[in-house]
């Protein structure tokens, strides 16, 4: 049975609002129109394959931005800023490298499921929205990038959540920029064991 982990999601929601503004292991700085780490003691260190696979990704979603609206951060520093490092202070706060299964629910345009994948290339990644214009550039982006064991979901969160094939089928969920907390939690319960939230942690806690 699907245990409720909302004091436990609160505790990896407040260590991932933490490393948002804090933490210094994971940064890019930019020459040309290639993104290299900066791997700092303790930090997460890219391959080159990876970096690699994160830049087409960003050139891609600028390009398929201009036909479906999918962000409002284009700006190729904002991109990895906004985007990519905030998904990955995931893989800083928790031990990712001990999860098979991740979920990401109302992944928009794929974060912070994406980013966290091309970092934990092991991972089984299944991407859920209910855009089927999103899930079109997803599915693209699998391919181009060529993400192995990675999906696409068609389905509100609310239907995928009671659905067999999906349900409890998880080790984790993640979710960014979908809800507030008390209702993130109830999207996020029924596909696994732990569930995040990485933004506005503070308005989401009081609202508990």
């Amino acid at each position: 049975a699907v245990r409720p982990m909302i004091t436990r999601a609160t505790s990896f929601c407040a260590a991932i609002f933490l490393q948002r503004s804090s933490v210094k292991g994971i940064s890019f700085w930019h020459q040309g129109s290639i993104a290299h780490p900066w791997p700092l003691s303790k930090g997460l260190s890219l391959t080159k394959e990876q970096i690699d696979q994160l830049n087409i990704y960003s050139l891609f979603l600028t390009e398929y931005n201009e036909k479906v609206n999918l962000t409002r951060i284009i700006d190729k520093k904002d991109v990895y800023l906004k985007h990519f490092y905030d998904s990955l202070t995931l893989v800083k706060a928790i031990r990712l490298e001990n999860i098979n299964t991740l979920c990401d629910v109302g992944t928009g345009a794929g974060f912070p499921g994406i980013p966290v994948k091309v970092a934990m290339p092991d991972l089984k990644l299944t991407l859920l929205d209910s855009l089927k214009k999103r899930i079109g550039f997803l599915d693209e982006v699998i391919k181009t990038i060529e993400l192995k064991n990675a999906r696409t979901v068609h389905s509100r969160a609310e239907d995928a959540g009671s659905d067999a094939k999906f349900r409890e089928k998880y080790d984790i969920a993640t979710a960014r920029a979908v809800a507030a907390l008390p209702v993130l939690c109830e999207y996020c319960l029924p596909f696994g064991y732990i569930h995040i939230k990485s933004i506005d942690f503070s308005s989401s806690v009081s609202a508990l």
